[in-house]
């Protein structure tokens, strides 16, 4: 990870910010050449480590687009557009929400809002490709150094977890109950993360401002939620503090939870001037 840089954040206005919690400061980093206005429509979506050492992280853009960004030299280089090779039949903006490299067979896994999940070579050609639901808003490759499964979630598209070497559906939670007024809760998944190397345990944020965790091996529905603020938590992610989740909502807060006990703690760490939609931790 970069000196003096504690998280990555890829914001809305599509620049991608290292973030200092000691002084509540950051950096910009953008392509080299790059001017401010050409990076209107290309909000950062997604992001996600593109090697075993963490230098490399992979992003992906509302466009389409999916960049390498090197932590060393601090580039960003552009590698494809997902719209540009097929991947969206009727040739509209088909944005990002999921990028993962799957480490092991250097290739690329994505998913975009229309469903599609695609694995690609690094030169942007498609290997393969199936579809997970409409209204898909995030996807997360299972931990560890050969993981076999990923987990897919969005609007009235309930969390799933894939295998992702035959394209099967291995589990598909279930709503939680109806509200204290007996009415349904709507399903509005903004992102999901495997806690632990198992792949048995998730974490799911959602545009009603909950955190839900879930173990496949107890129950189909979450066996813990935990309300925070009132925004949507578009960003999610796990840290070196076990049992610890990071989340970054559309008021642009940035906090850390901990689960380790019956009580959750919030701590706000962080607070930028707009949503934060994606952050890498190291």
């Amino acid at each position: 990870m970069l000196v003096g840089i504690d998280a990555l954040a890829g914001a809305d206005s599509g620049v991608l910010k290292g973030l200092r919690f000691a002084n509540s400061t950051f950096v910009n980093f953008r392509p080299q050449n790059e001017k401010e206005d050409s990076i209107k429509g290309r909000a950062i979506t997604a992001m996600s480590f593109a090697d075993k050492e963490k230098s490399e992280v992979l992003i992906g853009r509302k466009n389409g687009q999916i960049d390498l960004f090197n932590t060393l030299s601090e580039s960003i280089n552009q590698l494809f557009n997902v719209n540009d090779n097929g991947e969206n039949e009727s040739n509209s903006i088909d944005p990002i929400c999921g990028v993962e490299c799957l480490i092991k067979s250097n290739n690329i896994l994505t998913a975009t809002n229309s469903g599609n999940l695609s694995i690609w070579n690094t030169s942007g050609k498609c290997l393969n490709r199936w579809n997970a639901g409409d209204n898909l808003i995030t996807m997360r490759l299972a931990r560890g150094d050969s993981p076999t499964v990923f987990a897919t979630g969005g609007k009235e598209n309930e969390l799933k977890v894939w295998n992702f070497e035959d394209q099967k559906c291995v589990f598909t939670a279930k709503n939680v109950r109806p509200d204290s007024l007996e009415l349904r809760v709507p399903i509005w998944i903004k992102n999901c993360r495997f806690m632990d190397e198992s792949s048995n345990c998730l974490a799911t944020s959602t545009g009603n401002a909950q955190i839900r965790l879930y173990d496949v091996r107890v129950q189909r529905r979450p066996v813990l939620q935990e309300t925070w603020s009132e925004e949507p938590i578009n960003a999610l992610s796990t840290c070196c503090r076990e049992h610890h989740l990071l989340a970054g909502n559309s008021r642009g807060e940035l906090g850390l939870f901990d689960f380790r006990s019956s009580t959750t703690s919030i701590d706000i760490l962080f607070t930028y001037e707009s949503p934060i939609s994606s952050f890498k931790v190291d």
